[in-house]
């Protein structure tokens, strides 16, 4: 995986959490989710709920 990926906490998010049980390799989890703006909003709506960032 790119070093920059690892730094960004969204992307591992996508990876570790969102998608952990996925068999798809990380790449593909990343792609799989910013394929539609729908994934992406849910992902993103999951990301901020598990980071505190919404209540």
């Amino acid at each position: 995986m790119d070093n920059s990926l690892e730094d960004d906490e969204f992307a591992q998010f996508i990876i570790n959490d969102y998608l952990a049980e996925s068999d798809m390799i990380d790449e593909e989890k990343l792609a799989s989710v910013c394929s539609s703006m729908e994934e992406f909003r849910a992902a993103m709506d999951c990301f901020k709920l598990k980071s505190g960032l919404i209540a």
